[in-house]
């Protein structure tokens, strides 16, 4: 088992990162939410790793602390959740937004994760609560509201992707404008909301 890579962080993709160590460069796939957390390609980088093994493949998963580690860990562990699920999921939010999404029992938010399904999201909460809550035991927010991050419905964003390709701009480009614009996209109407990517971009 591979526990972390330590080395030069040499390639960054949309989904992966390469590192090397020792002469060897890993593959890691990383949330998308880490990648944006990054240095620039000649640095120095940690990930904690889970390594996935199939009978056709050998998959590293890299993350940047052993808490989320063990949340995906812990993700993945439920009956029809396999690691790129868990990566889509963790990618969404960060860690500590998904945990109070889950014990607030908030269907709504997990729904509008990419590859989550009602009832996939129904399976995360039934069977994370209570091992996440005694994991990791947070303050949960006494209004019903959604973490920020993931307020923004699934639709909405595929409404805004889908304008601003039409003007030219990558899919890369228009995700990570949406992550860096989440407070002030909330409320807004289709054209609003692509005057604020359009600013960003």
């Amino acid at each position: 088992m591979i526990y972390y890579i330590k080395g030069t962080l040499t390639e960054k993709s949309e989904d992966y990162v390469v590192i090397e160590a020792s002469g060897l460069g890993y593959c890691v796939f990383v949330p998308s939410i880490v990648i944006d957390e990054l240095p620039a390609k000649g640095n120095d980088v940690t990930l904690y790793t889970h390594h996935h093994i199939r009978e056709d493949a050998q998959t590293l998963y890299g993350f940047k602390t052993l808490k989320d580690k063990e949340v995906f860990l812990t993700m993945i562990s439920i009956s029809g959740i396999g690691p790129k699920v868990g990566i889509k999921i963790l990618s969404a939010a960060k860690t500590e937004e998904l945990i109070a999404a889950i014990l607030q029992k908030d269907l709504h938010v997990l729904t509008s994760i990419p590859g989550v399904g009602k009832k996939v999201a129904e399976r995360i909460i039934v069977e994370l609560s209570d091992k996440l809550h005694k994991l990791y035991p947070i303050d949960i927010p006494s209004e019903s509201g959604a973490p920020s991050s993931l307020a923004l419905s699934k639709e909405f964003q595929d409404d805004l992707i889908m304008a601003l390709k039409t003007l030219g701009y990558s899919l890369d480009e228009i995700k990570k404008s949406i992550k860096k614009s989440m407070d002030q996209l909330k409320g807004c109407t289709i054209e609003q909301g692509i005057k604020v990517l359009l600013k960003q971009l």
